[in-house]
């Protein structure tokens, strides 16, 4: 689970500032702030670099290093 300093840093990169509510409007808002911000990438595959799929990895890869998500299928 993230803290509320980790989910503001999620938030500024995915350029979010509006109200946070579980609304469909909110939750969609979101999402589509995630998909445009939040590009794929496969460079770590490629280059042979493991997968870590636990919260803290994802984090720091995606938030605080500023890359992108992947798919594995």
């Amino acid at each position: 689970m993230l803290n509320d300093k980790e989910i503001r840093l999620y938030l500024d990169r995915i350029n979010y500032s509006g109200r946070i509510t579980t609304d469909s409007v909110t939750l969609t808002t979101l999402y589509q702030a995630h998909i445009r911000h939040i590009p794929f990438e496969n460079l770590d595959i490629k280059l042979g670099i493991p997968i870590y799929l636990s919260i803290p990895a994802l984090f720091k890869k995606v938030i605080l290093a500023k890359r992108g998500n992947f798919c594995d299928g």
